[in-house]
């Protein structure tokens, strides 16, 4: 501003915020277990319910987490069909990385920034994963303000990134009267906008790489997990 500048009929330029919002998806399992598997001795459990129930469980995290780290959009639902939760990928417009020819990022229903993802990306020419490649996915978060903490892979994708030369020479001392350990992979990927850390899960699909900052992330609940007995004619 100008020296001795006044300030008459005019402001600083304040955008509103936008809210964007997510569908609740609903997640269940059956379970059947008779009267008479229950009460009998078994071999190795006390209760087969109990057995199955941890079970039951334990299939739906994994299928939570697989709607989660996916591309799914968010759809509403209806009587007829299901809520379905916009995944992490659903959430990338901006900072989104294709290969060449129809490759685009998702759209939001409401406009950008606006709304629920309710357009899903196009893939476009098959490429693989590179230390360049890797490295303006850093660059992309932090100039947006984030910081590039995490990286989110698939099995194929981690063994790429543990293949990145970078600029040093992988090295351990070995003590004494010890056999050395072979080191074939990396977790930690030091860039010019901070360290990264590759965190392998066995959901996300394979081509997909998420690199971006934990810190603007989270995974909110409308009804916890709940174990309902119903009916004998249910």
């Amino acid at each position: 501003m100008l020296e001795g500048d006044d300030i008459v009929g005019t402001t600083d330029l304040r955008a509103p915020t936008n809210r964007v919002n997510n569908y609740t998806q609903i997640n269940r399992k059956i379970i059947t277990v008779s009267g008479t598997l229950e009460a009998v001795d078994k071999a190795g459990m006390k209760s087969y319910l109990a057995y199955e129930l941890a079970k039951a469980a334990s299939e739906m995290k994994r299928d939570m987490e697989t709607a989660v780290t996916g591309m799914q959009i968010g759809v509403a639902g209806s009587n007829s069909v299901a809520r379905k939760t916009a995944g992490m990928g659903a959430w990338i417009v901006t900072n989104f990385s294709a290969g060449a020819g129809t490759g685009a990022a998702p759209i939001m229903s409401g406009g950008a920034g606006n709304g629920t993802p309710g357009t899903a990306a196009v893939a476009g020419t098959p490429r693989a994963l590179t230390e360049a490649l890797f490295k303006t996915a850093q660059q992309n978060v932090w100039i947006q303000g984030g910081n590039p903490k995490v990286a989110y892979m698939g099995a194929t994708q981690k063994v790429v990134f543990s293949t990145f030369a970078g600029i040093a020479t992988r090295f351990r001392d070995v003590p004494a009267g010890k056999q050395a350990d072979i080191v074939g992979a990396a977790d930690t990927y030091i860039g010019d906008f901070g360290e990264t850390d590759a965190v392998p899960t066995r959901f996300i699909p394979a081509s997909i790489v998420y690199v971006g900052d934990p810190e603007y992330m989270s995974l909110a609940y409308l009804r916890p997990m709940t174990t309902e007995v119903m009916a004998k004619t249910a």
